[in-house]
Formats: structure tokens, C-alpha cells, sequence
């Protein structure tokens, strides 16, 4: 008899070889898991020490983070969910992702598209007939435009009286009938023409083409499939010791208000330097109902794992049942438009950069007052991850230095 921790190998008919490779793995695999648990920990730490140190430069409140790496998740989290630290960040607790939301609209259209409801090539006036603009090139609008950031529509519109509901969207089309391009369609690409406007008409197409509201056909079609059953366009539905508050610098100099409204930091006398910000809570939460499409989701660093997961799944097996095809994922990920003498390009929704040493990485950032959050993914490496924190003014240290710093720790080998 062969034994081992209590487990027995009866000699019989059994070759050496086999008994060798039975006996190695009942030594090896607790080996192996002590190995991972100490690798971990040591990630964790180098984690805690990264957000640590820029939690304090930056006076972030409350961030949560989400990785996957190689098929495995974690979720590490800091701070509190407003400045009066009451509620510790957790699994539990939901940010506002602002434009991240762009990748859950670009994916709607996407399946449309799939179930030849609707074509990349479609002009937006002859899905909604009722759009117009003082300007007779907007009948050149194409979906594809919207998606690329193409269109020549302006970054935004806001409506003075907003219903915030289903009412708001025809006046969001009445209003853009005295509005004008600022270019041809089609024409150009670059960060100065991203339409936070086009992502709003992709989100009003969405409905009409599907006959649903837009937040319940996203709901519907891509967050339950994927589990994300929180995940919701609707703060006021979340429990407020689950809800990460915005959080603002105090005061109402230019230079703050540039900070928080854009998060851009005076490089000769930064307000950002290392020492102690004077925060509040924001008491506007998110946008109205008609900015759903371009920037309303409100999800959580743990199931945003499971969207990341589930993109490089569909990626790395083309016989992975999603809810896009593995040839459509590859599409949305194909560069549509570049900017010209950057690294970075756009795909279908998807922002695209040519990392030197880690390869190419699909990503997409988010900003609105009182919060900031990235999620990129490397699918070559099998990596993803996601910052989110509930302050703009944080956003070099969010979309850069901490993702930046913990990306380099896995991929860095």
C-alpha cells in the first residue's frame, strides 16, 4: 500500500510512472495553493500600498477596484462612501460609472445590428424621422458616426426644463432643431469631437428600433444575462449605505471649479499637491433620464467583473455563447477612426491603445461631477480592470497613476 495524508493507492497493477505523477500532485497541490494564497497577498499589499499613497495625495474618499486575471476575480475597496465615513466602500456599494455607460449603449446597438433590426450604414433620419437640425447636413448622420464620435454633433445639450422621464426625450429632439454640426460627418475623429449627444441619439434609437425603453432593453438584453442584476440608471431605487456620494472640492474659485467640472489641475499652482483637499458631497446626483445612453449607469467594481470577464471569454473562444458574437466583439474592437499622431484609436464604443510593452488594451473612461472610473481590458493577456471613485477631481490619479501602477504589477512578469 501507497499512502499519503490519509489516502491509500492499492499496488496493484499500477506502473511506477503513474504512481510517481498520483503521489508528486498530492504533495505539490497544497504547495501550489499556499504559493497563490502568498502570491495574492502580496498583490493585495502592493494594492493597498499604490491606492494608499494616492488616496492621500489626492484626498480620494471612497474607490473600489475590480481585476481579473487569467479567469480569476478580485475586488479590493477603500474608504468610505462620503466624506463623513459612514458607510465603508464594499462589494455592495454602486458608483456612478459616467461614460463607461457608452460600452453598454454601443452594445445595444450591436445586437440590433446582429438581429438585422438595424445597420451600421442606416442614416439616424431614417430611423427617427423626427430628428432634425438647422444644418442640411445632418441627413448624412450614420449610425456608425455616432459610435465613433464622427457625426460632427456637439459634446452636449442640456434642456432647462427637463422632466427627467420618457417625456424628456422628444423634447432632447425638438431641441437639437436649432443646433448645427461643427463638422461634415464622417469627417474627422479626435478627442475635441466626442458627442456625449450622439450616445444619447443611439440611446433614443436603441428604443424606437426595439419598441422598449432604453434602460429596460439594456436591462433585459445585457445586464441580466450577464448577472449584473443591480446594476440600474436609477440611484433613487439603491439603498443610500450601498451608494458612493459624489464628492467635490470645496469652494468656488475658477481653478476649483475647472477641477471639478473637468478635472483639470493648474500645472503652475496645482490645487492637487499632497496635502489635505477641503471635500463635500455634491447634492446632484448623476443626469436627467435622457442622458441615460451616454452616462447614467450606476453598477458596482464586482459586476463590472463580470461584464469584463464575460468580454474576454467571448474573445478567447469563438464558440462562447454572449451576448454579442465572438465576429462582432472583433468588430467593435477593429479601429474605425484614429487620431492622428496618437496611440490611441476608436473602434465600435470602444477606445483603443497600442501599449508598447503589454500590447493592445479596449477601454473606456468616465467623468461627471463627483466622480471618475476607468475599465480596460488586455485580452491578450487575459487582464482587465476598473477603478472607480466617487471624485473628478481625482481623475489623473484614477484613469493614470493607479491603473497604471496595478496594471504593470500583473502584466509586468
Amino acid at each position: 500500500m501507497l499512502g499519503w495524508g490519509g489516502t491509500y493507492i492499492r499496488d496493484i497493477g499500477m506502473d511506477r510512472k503513474m504512481k510517481f505523477l498520483i503521489t508528486i500532485s498530492f504533495v505539490l497541490l497544497p504547495c501550489l495553493k499556499l504559493l497563490s494564497q502568498n502570491i495574492d497577498f502580496e498583490k493585495k499589499t502592493a494594492i493597498d500600498s499604490i491606492v494608499n499613497y494616492y488616496a492621500k495625495e489626492y484626498s480620494i474618499v471612497g474607490l473600489s477596484i475590480g481585476i481579473i486575471d487569467n479567469g480569476n476575480e478580485f475586488t479590493q475597496h477603500f474608504g468610505n462612501t462620503d466624506l463623513h465615513m459612514r458607510y465603508t466602500i464594499s462589494d455592495s456599494t454602486m458608483f456612478h460609472l459616467a461614460s463607461i455607460s457608452k460600452l453598454f449603449t454601443a452594445t445595444a446597438i450591436l445586437q440590433l445590428v446582429e438581429n438585422n433590426q438595424l445597420s451600421l450604414e442606416d442614416k439616424l433620419v431614417d430611423i427617427l424621422p423626427d430628428f432634425k437640425m438647422n444644418d442640411k447636413r445632418y441627413v448624412e448622420i450614420r449610425i456608425k458616426h455616432l459610435l465613433t464620435h464622427s457625426s460632427g454633433l456637439k459634446w452636449n445639450s442640456k434642456l432647462k426644463k427637463s422632466t427627467d422621464d420618457t417625456n424628456s426625450v422628444s423634447l432632447y429632439i425638438h431641441k437639437l432643431q436649432k443646433a448645427k454640426l461643427n463638422f461634415t460627418p464622417g469627417e474627422k475623429m479626435s478627442y475635441e469631437t466626442y458627442s456625449n449627444v450622439g450616445y444619447d441619439l443611439l440611446g433614443i434609437v436603441v428604443a424606437r428600433v426595439s419598441g422598449q425603453r432604453f434602460d429596460n432593453y439594456v436591462y433585459k438584453n445585457i445586464l441580466q444575462p450577464l448577472g449584473m442584476y443591480r446594476s440600474t440608471y436609477d440611484y433613487e431605487i439603491i439603498d443610500t449605505k450601498q451608494l458612493a456620494v459624489p464628492q467635490i472640492v470645496a469652494g468656488n474659485s475658477r481653478k476649483i471649479k475647472l477641477l471639478n467640472n473637468f478635472g483639470i489641475d493648474s500645472k503652475k499652482n496645482p490645487i492637487v499637491s499632497g496635502e489635505p483637499l477641503k471635500i463635500k458631497s455634491l447634492n446632484v446626483y448623476g443626469e436627467e433620464y435622457e442622458h441615460n445612453p451616454s452616462g447614467n449607469l450606476i453598477s458596482t467594481a464586482k459586476e463590472l467583473n463580470l461584464w469584463m470577464q464575460h468580454h474576454l471569454a467571448m474573445y478567447s473562444d469563438s464558440t462562447y455563447i454572449g451576448i454579442l458574437k465572438h465576429s462582432t466583439l472583433n468588430e467593435m474592437w477593429t479601429t474605425q477612426k484614429v487620431i492622428p499622431n496618437y496611440k490611441t484609436s476608436i473602434g465600435l464604443g470602444w477606445w483603443i491603445y497600442q501599449d508598447e510593452k503589454f500590447g493592445t488594451s479596449y477601454f473606456h473612461v468616465g467623468n461627471n461631477p463627483g466622480f471618475c472610473s476607468i475599465l480596460m481590458l488586455y485580452p491578450e493577456k487575459n487582464f482587465g480592470i476598473t477603478v472607480l471613485c466617487n471624485g473628478w477631481y481625482a481623475q489623473e490619479a484614477v484613469w493614470h497613476k493607479i491603473t497604471d501602477e496595478i496594471t504593470k504589477l500583473y502584466l509586468d512578469k
